[in-house]
């Protein structure tokens, strides 16, 4: 990817804000928040990761975290070549780097990225170059961070030669590639490759073929890797074929294949052009049939499905083991509750919105929006608007303080802390345990402890940002938070995030470490 093709890096912050509110069994209740002049609760250390400037500037598009947040990797271009840099260490220059490389591997300890030096085109993985290539992409690692594959291909007398590539060796030549993706236990890689027949096969560890067809598409492993699905036929007949044998499920069209999270069930939407009708399929059995249906989703137990199904999009149903709930004007797919006992969804008639709460339709608003569950599955609250324009959060069918706007209510993980924010007045500013605190010119990124116990956030006033914990806010300011980071808990005592300061010639990178007491 050329230079040209490239934007300057502009940091922008995300602006939303949080309050807290105590739960319990009875309801919602007010609590004392802490004292900010109290002794220390925390200190704070600024860690450079790297600097932005006129000479040396960082594209947007590249920036990338790791899993836990504690790296990030970017690209900048300096004296007219690109190079990676990985929390500001950067390494061998480059004409330049194809994006969205940059990549972490899922457990954040590794990097991958693309650099072309004139003609010649290289994968390098934790810094060490792997063959030369014409063309790289489609990098993956897989799910347990020890292997890495890519496609790659090479022009040898006018001939171009595809190949799959694992862990920088070489599997045979091929003439087309075009889908691949590693079992979730890293021990299986399947692609579709065209062969010598001029057909589309499914290949698996670069060895077992299935069997040849006019179209191959959407690979699909079972969440335990011991099975493998995708659809295959012709421009006449499509049908899914499951661990290399053709299922009964077939049509004209085919889509929305996927596995249950226990991997015993199999779900497929097959549409008929005669009848005009999508039909869902589970395990082979068919469970509804529609006009129109979209977005097929298991519980967490996989006990329990739900889709949208009905005449139009602007006439659908929600089918829930079967049972068909609505037709509605609008709706949304249906959230489950992390013990699967419980599913909700917003839904619209007429000119009115509500909530849907297994099968039962609540208070009517002008506007409702998405369901949240809390972790410990026993509560759940939203965002509603009211006809005389003003928005609340509805926690447990209890209707909180009406503000002039507020944000999307988050639970913490334990506890069932509930956050959202409020903005009155032209001031931002949050409610700490039912203690509405102090107010702001703007606000930050925020997040809870794994515990529940401690909430961090960040605040601006004048110009300035600052963290605050617990109602107690920090010495350290910055100009913002770099887009994308979020405040990351590593353990109750110790969260980081990143942050930026402007410079005459620029803004200074860092990661903001926060050491609770």
């Amino acid at each position: 990817m050329g230079n040209k093709n490239m934007r300057y890096f502009t940091f922008r912050v995300l602006l939303y804000s949080l309050v807290i509110c105590a739960t319990t069994a009875a309801g919602w209740e007010p609590s004392q928040a802490s004292d900010s002049n109290s002794e220390r609760l925390f200190s704070e250390q600024l860690i450079p990761v790297g600097k932005s400037t006129k000479d040396h500037y960082i594209f947007k598009d590249s920036i990338k975290y790791n899993s836990d947040q504690s790296k990030m990797t970017y690209v900048a271009n300096k004296d007219k070549k690109s190079i990676v840099s990985v929390n500001g260490d950067a390494g061998k220059s480059w004409d330049n780097i194809v994006l969205p490389t940059p990549i972490f591997s899922p457990d954040g300890d590794r990097v991958a990225y693309i650099g072309i030096d004139g003609k010649d085109v290289h994968l390098v993985v934790d810094g060490k170059l792997g063959p030369r290539f014409d063309k790289i992409w489609e990098v993956q690692f897989s799910p347990d961070s020890k292997h890495f594959a890519y496609l790659a291909s090479l022009t040898e007398n006018k001939n171009i030669d595809v190949y799959l590539v694992i862990n920088h060796r070489k599997g045979r030549k091929l003439l087309t590639i075009k889908e691949m993706g590693f079992s979730p236990d890293s021990r299986h890689l399947a692609y579709i490759a065209m062969l010598s027949d001029g057909k589309q096969h499914l290949i698996v560890d670069n060895q077992k073929e299935g069997p040849g067809f006019d179209i191959l598409f959407n690979i699909v492993w079972s969440p335990d890797s011991k099975h493998l699905a995708y659809i295959a036929g012709d421009k006449q007949r499509f049908y899914v074929v499951q661990d290399g044998e053709k299922t009964s499920i077939s049509g004209d069209l085919i889509g929305m294949t996927t596995y249950s999270p226990d991997s015993t069930q199999l779900a497929a939407a097959v549409f008929d052009k005669e009848t005009k009708m999508w039909t869902i399929y589970l395990n082979e059995k068919k469970i509804g049939s529609f006009p129109f249906v979209e977005k097929f989703k298991f519980s967490p137990d996989s006990k329990h499905y739900t889709f949208q199904g009905g005449e139009s999009k602007s006439d659908f149903s929600i089918i829930h083991n079967g049972t068909e709930y609505g037709p509605y004007e609008n709706c949304s797919l249906p959230v489950f509750s992390k013990d699967s006992s419980r599913f909700a969804y917003n839904a619209k008639d007429g000119d009115e919105w509500f909530m849907v709460v297994n099968g039962k339709e609540q208070k009517k608003y002008s506007v409702v929006y998405n369901p949240i569950f809390s972790d410990d599955s026993l509560h759940l609250a939203y965002r509603v608007k009211t006809n005389d324009d003003m928005m609340r959060i509805v926690f447990d069918n209890q209707e909180l303080k009406a503000y002039k706007n507020v944000g999307t209510p988050i639970f913490s993980p334990k506890e069932s802390r509930l956050a959202y924010a409020i903005y009155e007045n032209n001031k931002w500013f949050f409610n700490l345990d039912g203690n509405e605190g102090k107010q702001y010119d703007s606000l930050g990124i925020g997040g809870f402890s794994e515990d529940g116990k401690i909430f961090v956030y960040t605040a601006k006033r004048n110009d300035k940002y600052f963290v605050v914990v617990n109602g107690q806010e920090g010495e350290t300011t910055f100009d913002g938070t770099l887009a994308g980071s979020e405040v990351i808990f590593s353990s109750p005592q110790y969260c980081h995030f990143f942050v930026f300061k402007n410079v005459a010639d620029g803004s200074e990178l860092y990661r903001l470490d926060v050491k609770i007491k």
